[in-house]
């Protein structure tokens, strides 16, 4: 159930990933925000390997674009993993 619910795509070379997003907010003690975290946790795989991740994404200023940190740091380990072959 919980590779049903975490599956994210399958890349064109046949990597399949699985994964969580989280976000929060970094604030100050007035509790302004100064700026965002972001996370992804998972995992890719394909045939008899299997291979598991954690980023972690923190920005200050807020970043520029409305995506949440926690898609700022999927689209950060898509582009790594990339260009390790490994997605």
């Amino acid at each position: 159930m919980t590779k049903k619910i975490t599956f994210v795509a399958t890349s064109p070379s046949g990597w399949t990933l699985h994964g969580k997003t989280g976000s929060g907010a970094i604030r100050v003690r007035d509790g302004r925000p100064i700026g965002g975290m972001g996370w992804f946790v998972g995992h890719v795989a394909r045939g008899d390997r299997d291979y598991v991740f954690v980023t972690n994404y923190a920005d200050r200023p807020p970043a520029a674009d409305d995506r949440p940190p926690g898609w700022v740091a999927r689209a950060i380990t898509t582009k790594i993993l990339g260009g390790m072959g490994l997605y």
